[in-house]
């Protein structure tokens, strides 16, 4: 049974889609965006403002007015966010909530959950309609941690949560085309020297056993439907080549493949973090497709934010974040090749 309202939300959620004329001059399918953005700290947290370091301060309003008016910029029908600060009353969560809204940017969707970390959080929004959402924050594995120091130093083995937990929402972004978005914000760089071994630092160890977690949840989903729409996004705090990556991405000889979307911004560059001691630029954050959307994959539409040299302070993006945010776009339809041929030829 389709609740009325239900139908109605679905029905809104696909006259809000756009739409545009195809290659041929025959009008296209619908599209749908979704992004991923990393909002460094939205809420009350330790951090470094304007070079200076300050213990528990809200993020500045700059900060915020600047999130805000990317966003607008960028205008996804799905959202994933990473770096909500947790409290118990889910006043940031809230926040956040209220000034999408402010924004007129209306997520009637919205879904967050917290895992091992205790300070930040994920978060997933969507106009369309959530069809099933799920927690997957319960997951442990097994690492070897040192303790003591010295000649008293020993190990021990021990069992640990996966650090934020993973979304898996199903969406629906249009009458009968579902979509099963994965949200993901894996461990950071920064080190755990205890739980390090000769072969791999503990932190990257820490991030290759979550990426484990979640690719068991998403061959689950590929074995029971292998046509399935699945759309992984995140900050997943490693490089393209890394050992998360290509278990995420998968091999060729998978019977089911998935892909990391080649994005970039207009000027080539696919960057997505800066980290500022190091002055280094690196690749983070990901939308990784499966089989079944990859096809529906639009790159015309898709890019890595950048503003253009003659915007305000407010649209750039280092105003915002220390990530900038990350926008694919797909056909709301099942394509065949040709179709696709025909809709997206630069992509041939």
């Amino acid at each position: 049974m389709i609740r009325p309202w239900h139908a109605a939300a679905v029905l809104v959620c696909a006259a809000s889609l756009a739409s545009g004329p195809a290659a041929s001059g025959a009008t296209a399918p619908a599209t749908f965006s979704a992004a991923s953005f990393n909002l460094a700290n939205w809420g009350v947290s330790d951090r470094w403002s304007h070079g200076k370091f300050l213990e528990n301060a809200p993020k500045p309003d700059t900060e915020r007015d600047a999130a805000l008016a990317i966003l607008r910029r960028i205008n996804p029908d799905i959202l994933a966010v990473q770096e909500i600060i947790r409290d118990r009353s889910d006043r940031h969560l809230e926040d956040l909530k209220k000034c999408l809204r402010e924004s007129r940017l209306d997520y009637p969707q919205s879904f967050a959950i917290a895992g091992y970390d205790e300070r930040i959080q994920i978060a997933l929004f969507s106009r369309c309609p959530m069809v099933q959402k799920r927690a997957l924050n319960r997951d442990t594995y097994e690492i070897t941690r040192r303790v003591g120091s010295g000649t008293k130093a020993r190990t021990e083995r021990m069992a640990r949560r996966v650090e934020r937990g993973f979304i898996h929402a199903t969406i629906e972004v249009r009458p009968g085309y579902l979509v099963e978005v994965f949200v993901a914000h894996l461990k950071s760089q920064r080190a755990i020297p205890e739980y390090d071994d000769p072969d791999e630092p503990g932190q990257a160890m820490i991030r290759r056993r979550e990426a484990e977690i979640l690719r068991r949840h998403i061959d689950a989903r590929l074995a029971e439907n292998p046509d399935a729409n699945i759309l992984v996004l995140g900050d997943l705090n490693d490089s393209l080549n890394s050992r998360p990556l290509q278990i995420l991405a998968g091999r060729a000889s998978d019977p089911v493949r998935m892909y990391a979307l080649w994005l970039g911004d207009y000027m080539r560059d696919a960057w997505t973090h800066f980290h500022h001691p190091a002055r280094e630029y690196t690749l983070f954050d990901y939308a990784i497709a499966s089989q079944g959307l990859f096809n529906e994959y639009s790159p015309s539409r898709s890019h890595v934010y950048r503003e253009r040299p003659e915007d305000p302070p407010a649209l750039r993006w280092d105003s915002a974040s220390d990530h900038r945010p990350i926008v694919a776009t797909f056909y709301a339809a099942d394509l065949s090749y040709p179709e696709k041929e025909r809709l997206e030829p630069s992509a041939r």
